[in-house]
Formats: C-alpha cells, sequence, structure tokens
C-alpha cells in the first residue's frame, strides 16, 4: 500500500516537472532578443557649449533572425554611479541577422554628471 502511494507520488511530481521543463514552441537554445543585441560601438562628445552630450554608435544583431524593435536607455551618473538622468533611444525599422544599426542621441549634461552608460533596455522578434 506504502509502495503504491509512493509510486502514484513519484509519477505525479515527474509530470509536474516534465511539464515544466517543456519549451513552448520555441528553440531551448534561442537566446531572448534582449540578449541578441548587442551595442558595437559607441563614442561620446561634449558639444561646444557643454550643455549637452551626443552619443553616437551602433548595435548588431547576434540572432539568426531579426529583431523587430529595440529601444536603447540612455543614463548619466554622478561620482557615485547612481543615476541622476534617464532617457529612451528608440532603434527604428528591423535589424536583420548580423546586421548593424546606427543610432545617435543627444542629452543634457548635467553639472554633477560624471559619466554616462547606454545599454540594450528592450527588443523583440
Amino acid at each position: 500500500m506504502m509502495r503504491k502511494r509512493l509510486s502514484i507520488i513519484f509519477a505525479i511530481i515527474v509530470t509536474i516537472f516534465t511539464a515544466g521543463c517543456s519549451s513552448s514552441g520555441s528553440s531551448s537554445s534561442e537566446w531572448p532578443a534582449k540578449d541578441s543585441l548587442i551595442i558595437s560601438s559607441q563614442n561620446a562628445a561634449v558639444s561646444g557649449t557643454g550643455s549637452y552630450i551626443r552619443i553616437e554608435g551602433s548595435v548588431k544583431n547576434l540572432a539568426k533572425k531579426p529583431i523587430r524593435s529595440a529601444i536603447l536607455r540612455y543614463e548619466s551618473l554622478d561620482a557615485n554611479g547612481s543615476v541622476i538622468d534617464s532617457s529612451q533611444v528608440p532603434i527604428i525599422g528591423p535589424i536583420n541577422p548580423n546586421e548593424e544599426k546606427t543610432f545617435d542621441t543627444m542629452a543634457k549634461r548635467l553639472k554633477n554628471m560624471n559619466k554616462y552608460r547606454i545599454y540594450v533596455n528592450e527588443a523583440s522578434y
């Protein structure tokens, strides 16, 4: 009797475990779009008046299928690394596999800004 109960419990656990591990129609080796898009180059320059910073660069799609939309996030940081300002930078149009797309953005350069960072915030296939 005890053995039968254990067998049933074991079968239920295996069923739950395998159902939770199964993929939902997508390849388990496929990266999320956000992780498949990298910033391949970037360059920042302060405007002549010193009140703006311009960041130009490019992103590259490492996936095997097109990324249809992406949003980069630009953040101004103070000396402690705390975010003091941020903005979004949309990437227009699809980005095909191994293709690079350029971006160009300007942001206000705050007096207590020490550095900046830009990264892929969102992306989708």
